[in-house]
């Protein structure tokens, strides 16, 4: 594989396809054993532990739509490296791994909001936007600490 060379791993999310590069993963795993947290947004569906670590499950679903991602027999957590978010993101499912080749990622998408989508590529199996699981983390850290300071308030 050469330098300018990405392995992605392909994931659908409702009707979207989404990307996240194998290197921020540490496993993908079922979605066993989630256990709900009180007073958190609801893309926070709870924590999964995941060999011995308690580790929260992000629903990408919720981020764009108001519904949450439906456990069904094909639905995963890609669990990402604790350097890369310390997160389990839960997807419809986790299908293909690709290869993209950086000079062809559209990077001038509208994030509007949305940092952690670094861009979008044409692939085999259609057009795909891309997840920097870094990004994500702080997106979800200010979302819950926006809401922590709303409940302050009231």
């Amino acid at each position: 594989m050469s330098e300018n060379q990405l392995k992605v791993l392909a994931c659908t999310v409702g009707m979207e396809q989404y990307g996240v590069e194998l290197k921020q993963l540490s496993s993908i795993e079922k979605p066993e054993g989630i256990a709900r947290v009180p007073n958190v947004p609801s893309i926070i569906r709870g924590v999964v532990l995941v060999r011995g670590e308690l580790v929260p499950v992000i629903d990408l679903k919720g981020l764009d739509q108001q519904e949450n991602t439906e456990i069904t027999a094909y639905t995963r957590l890609l669990v990402c490296k604790k350097d890369e978010g310390d997160m389990a993101l839960l997807v419809d499912q986790a299908s293909d791994i690709v290869d993209i080749v950086e000079e062809s990622i559209n990077d001038g998408i509208s994030t509007s909001g949305k940092e952690y989508r670094t861009g979008m590529v044409e692939t085999a199996i259609g057009l795909m936007t891309l997840i920097e699981t870094k990004k994500l983390a702080e997106q979800v850290e200010l979302i819950h600490s926006d809401l922590e300071k709303a409940n302050l308030t009231k």
